[in-house]
């Protein structure tokens, strides 16, 4: 008997001291999550804006993009603190970095409507079916973050006017607000030449991290001019007016025909439950023609996408960037 109790004892001991470890792992495992996600959200509240200052982060983006006639192109960038920054490029009023400033009230009416009106539950691009796209329309791209999560949509034609409204209501605001030129010499604007560059026929945008990924964005003409943004993360930070030989860019959209760029997804990984957040994302954007294709990428990208993407990044190191 006394050896069943001794018996007993041991066992109750070990499972008491298996209790323990279980909850001091469960407890660790809290700590270390705790841990990263508040150095994510520091690294991501101390990236500098396009005026080389602290904002806190990116509430609110909208992007105009070229197209062959006088479509507006400019972008502007709504920051945590208030902070309005606005970067025109073409056939719009200002040419040229600005910044101006709106309350934080201002801001978050702007995410509760993009929350009214189901903006989270929206695709990822429209139009959503690839035969009904209109080429020759220009495309524009929104994000919005509203502190849970942040999407971006790239759209052409076939928007929900509910988007399409949304997007008119940037616009309008955008236009009251009282912009300051920044000072070229401090925010390296080199080359900014205002002519006609013949069609656009691929661009792409590497969008930053909570690490040391390069982020920059690039646009590919037909006649071989390549404007170029590098914006941290990279050799060459500033805006440049780059050039290549014509036939280089036709070999690299003539590539993207061979590898089936315009039967692949949309975006990558097509199982949304697979992507991984603090992944930076790559946007490829290319047209032949009157056929033309966006995809956005994070993970589990085909090999032969991968790749892709690599030579095209070769391509723009193998420029000569103007000092």
């Amino acid at each position: 008997m006394k050896i069943l109790h001794f018996a007993l004892l041991l066992l109750l001991v070990g499972l008491l001291s298996s209790c323990n470890r279980k909850t001091a792992a469960r407890k660790t495992g809290k700590d270390v999550t705790s841990a990263t996600n508040k150095a994510a959200q520091e690294t991501q509240s101390s990236a500098l804006a396009l005026d080389g200052k602290n904002h806190g982060k990116e509430l609110l983006s909208l992007e105009r993009m070229p197209c062959r006639g006088t479509c507006p192109w400019d972008r502007v960038i709504f920051h945590e603190d208030g902070t309005v920054i606005y970067v025109g490029s073409k056939h719009v009023k200002r040419i040229g970095n600005f910044k101006s400033h709106i309350s934080p009230t201002g801001i978050q009416r702007f995410i509760k409507k993009a929350e009214n009106i189901g903006y989270f539950n929206m695709a990822a691009e429209y139009p959503t079916d690839p035969s009904t796209v209109i080429v020759d329309l220009p495309i524009t791209r929104i994000a919005v973050d509203n502190g849970t999560a942040n999407k971006a949509i790239l759209l052409r034609n076939d928007a929900p006017k509910a988007l399409t409204g949304f997007i008119k209501d940037i616009v309008n605001t955008t236009e009251t607000l009282r912009f300051e030129l920044f000072n070229d010499d401090d925010n390296t604007i080199k080359n900014p030449k205002q002519i006609d560059h013949g069609t656009l026929i691929m661009t792409i945008k590497r969008t930053p991290c909570y690490g040391s990924c390069p982020w920059y964005e690039a646009s590919f003409y037909d006649d071989g001019t390549i404007l170029y943004e590098g914006k941290k993360h990279v050799d060459h930070i500033g805006k440049f007016e780059l050039h290549a030989n014509p036939k280089t860019i036709r070999h690299l959209t003539n590539k993207a025909q061979k590898i089936g760029f315009f039967k692949m997804e949309k975006t990558y990984p097509v199982n949304k439950a697979h992507k991984i957040p603090d992944l930076p994302t790559t946007e490829l954007m290319v047209k032949i023609g009157r056929t033309g294709k966006t995809i956005t990428m994070q993970n589990e990208i085909p090999p032969i996408l991968m790749d892709y993407v690599k030579e095209i990044e070769g391509t723009l190191k193998r420029l000569a960037y103007p000092e």
